[in-house]
């Protein structure tokens, strides 16, 4: 019985040790806001900040969507994200909040621009845009050099913007990759 309670004592202090030591965090409920991207902090800790329209609160963005939304600078974006702001301790009162975002959408690239975002691919010689729930691949018009410039970016995910044409063909005027195509592994030539 005695090993029992002192077991059992220990690994209470342990769990008060931890109540104390981790911050509380704000309830983890789902949020959906708008705004601006921009990147803060000096190398190599660079983070995703995020100025909310509605109240200019700036917070930290959190997650797996930070790698592509770091590329994003100065574009507007809508975020569906928990808030993850410690309320407790020491970090809560030196940090800015947090969200971390579950999904993503672009809402703004500039002069009220809402961009086509998808992958870019090549059936042939023609470029393609393949956007989530439009229904059918867009094909990209450009001048040479850019289609050059995009043929060496097939497989990235990118964002485009231009005049929609039937059929349905985007005339470009604008692009930016948000996540570039990986390298496909080197093939085995052993035989």
């Amino acid at each position: 019985m005695k090993s029992y309670l002192s077991k059992v004592t220990a690994i209470s202090a342990m769990l008060l040790t931890l109540s104390i030591a981790v911050p509380a965090f704000a309830a983890e409920t789902i949020v959906e806001k708008t705004g601006t991207l921009g990147l803060v902090g000096t190398s190599p800790n660079i983070y995703v900040s995020f100025i909310d329209e509605s109240d200019s609160k700036t917070y930290i963005l959190k997650g797996v969507w930070t790698g592509e939304l770091k590329t994003l600078g100065g574009v507007k974006v809508s975020v569906r994200a928990m808030d993850t702001t410690p309320v407790t301790g020491e970090i809560a009162a030196i940090q800015l909040p947090q969200l971390t975002v579950i999904d993503y959408e672009i809402v703004d690239v500039g002069g009220g621009t809402k961009p086509f975002v998808g992958f870019l691919h090549m059936d042939g010689k023609k470029l393609l845009l393949h956007v989530r729930n439009f229904g059918v691949p867009i094909t990209i018009r450009a001048p040479a050099k850019i289609k050059e410039t995009l043929t060496g970016l097939v497989g990235s995910k990118m964002w485009m913007t231009g005049k929609l044409k039937a059929g349905p063909v985007l005339r470009l005027t604008r692009m930016n990759v948000i996540k570039k195509a990986e390298p496909a592994p080197a093939s085995d030539t052993k035989n």
